[in-house]
């Protein structure tokens, strides 16, 4: 049991019945708790929310589909206060034709998108195991109860996983971006702040998303309410808030392969205290990695090397030396990645450089000779120059929101590569075609495939990518088991941000000199093209 458990804190004490009064069986299991009727009125009241542990729906066996309208129009929002919802199913009447009522509010629930649990192995979706389909702790979910006076089972239930911290109504929110312009957050979104901040008297969001991401990022200031330092400045936390499956993936990669097998000071903190989920979307928390610049910025200024060698030898050291050989083609795993289809605006720009080849026409050379054996284990997946950060000469290992647990582990390298191309490149005041013929060399099958040295002039200003794909290359030669492996990994991660539209608009509207976004992406896809013709 952790320490901070002993403590005395501020708890919910009440179980409500929706509609009706509590049963008299209840209260012998449920002594700990002050048992209340609830109604309309008081079921969706904030400051009535915040003292409840739990919420009781029976169903009723005449009516039995009611609950999906209880459900539909109460649940989300006291998922998203952390309230235990239990739906009581009905007891089945002897003789009756009436439709299996458990049948019936298990579809109801899944049938509204809701979380749930509760469910028999029988129950569950085709091909799914129950542990993976709701982790236990991973509250709030509706939980069905079999039989209507099984107070025992809502009294264990919630002892195991007892509701959080009491979100504060009086919370002050306040939301901006970083040119300090007000920004609109949902009600959902605010009251896990409330959850998450719950000891806080106000917190300042300033959004750093940039739409790369599916989820909204924050860089956030939050003043205590009982701070033992007089005066002191705001603390800094790094926010993410995204749909509750993202959320929960990336909680449990932190919790089970950050938080353990990263360094201490190599990787971002995750406050489990503050990580928290609604009905549709969740909260993570970390410390806020302070005194650090972006690998995209030191390796423009050459200083990368060294950092590149510590990310693969110290920070990811863990997982590599993890790595399992397989017998399953590279193919197999990297095919998953290659993308539907590539923007319109971007297939523009790939045709005033070459003719673009379709994506089910490289998708044909990727597979033309399997490779195996390959070293798999975890990855980052999603490790592009903007995801790791700089300090001295450590590299520090941030978003692991895509992290997969048993993938080749050449895609980190090849993602590095191909991240710092499509993000080092953008604002380079050559043209497409200068770039392009810079570092073309790079990506000849000598050097690609067979991994040969070659130099580059130090007065090329791209002679700091040079530097860095040389020791990513290292790197990747050291992991692969065929040659050719690293080559048709990293054509995939090119194709892959090749074709990732960022919806930021058409890059002649925007005010920034030189090469865009869209433009060096477009250079991406052209590379992979020429790589995956060597094969």
């Amino acid at each position: 049991m952790t320490i901070y458990k002993h403590f005395e804190k501020a708890t919910r004490n009440k179980i409500v019945f929706y509609n009706e009064y509590p049963v008299k069986d209840a209260g012998t299991y449920l002594r700990g708790y002050v048992l209340e009727r609830i109604d309309e009125s008081d079921i969706t009241n904030q400051n009535q929310l915040t003292q409840v542990a739990g919420v009781v729906f029976r169903q009723n066996s005449k009516k039995p589909n009611n609950i999906f309208h209880e459900m539909r129009q109460y649940a989300n929002t006291l998922l998203d206060h952390d309230c235990r919802v239990f739906v009581v199913i009905a007891p089945v009447v002897p003789g009756s034709k009436t439709l299996p009522l458990r049948n019936t509010a298990i579809k109801t629930i899944q049938n509204l998108q809701l979380p749930i649990s509760g469910l028999r192995p029988d129950e569950l979706p085709p091909n799914t195991k129950l542990e993976e389909y709701v982790p236990q702790f991973l509250t709030p979910f509706i939980h069905v109860i079999g039989s209507p006076n099984c107070w025992r089972e809502v009294d264990e239930f919630l002892r195991k996983y007892p509701p959080d911290n009491l979100p504060d109504p009086t919370f002050e929110i306040e939301s901006v971006d970083e040119s300090n312009r007000s920004v609109t957050i949902t009600v959902e979104q605010s009251i896990l702040i409330q959850r998450a901040f719950h000891d806080c008297q106000n917190v300042r969001l300033v959004s750093e998303s940039g739409g790369r991401s599916d989820t909204d990022t924050y860089r956030v200031f939050a003043n205590l309410k009982d701070d033992l330092v007089n005066d002191a400045p705001p603390f800094q936390y790094f926010v993410k808030i995204g749909t509750r499956e993202q959320i929960s993936k990336e909680y449990l990669a932190n919790r089970e392969l950050a938080l353990e097998h990263i360094p201490f000071h190599l990787g971002p903190r995750l406050r489990l205290d503050r990580c928290a989920l609604g009905a549709k979307q969740g909260i993570i928390v970390c410390d806020y990695v302070s005194g650090t610049e972006k690998l995209r910025d030191c390796a423009k200024s050459g200083r990368a090397v060294p950092v590149i060698a510590s990310l693969f030898n110290t920070t990811l050291r863990t997982w590599r030396e993890g790595a399992q050989q397989s017998d399953q083609p590279l193919q197999e795993y990297i095919k998953k990645r290659m993308p539907d289809q590539i923007p319109k605006q971007r297939e523009k720009l790939i045709n005033q450089i070459e003719n673009v080849k379709e994506l089910a026409e490289l998708s044909k050379f990727l597979v033309k000779t399997p490779s195996t054996p390959v070293r798999v284990g975890v990855v980052h997946g999603d490790l592009h120059s903007l995801n790791v950060l700089v300090r001295g000469g450590d590299a520090i290992v941030i978003d692991f929101e895509k992290v997969e647990s048993s993938f080749p582990i050449l895609l980190d390298t090849a993602s590095l590569e191909a991240g710092l191309f499509v993000d080092g490149f953008i604002g380079d005041q050559r043209n497409g075609r200068e770039l392009l013929s810079s570092v073309e060399r790079l990506y000849e099958k000598g050097v690609v495939v067979d991994h040969e040295f070659i130099q580059c002039d130090l007065s090329d200003a791209s002679a700091w990518f040079y530097d860095c794909v040389k020791q990513i290359r290292m790197q990747a030669r050291e992991i692969e088991l065929k040659s050719g492996q690293y080559a048709l990994t990293l054509a995939v991660e090119l194709i892959k941000k090749g074709c990732k539209d960022l919806n930021t608009g058409s890059s002649k509207n925007s005010k920034r000199q030189g090469l865009h976004s869209d433009d060096t992406r477009a250079l991406a896809y052209v590379l992979a093209q020429r790589i995956l013709s060597l094969f």
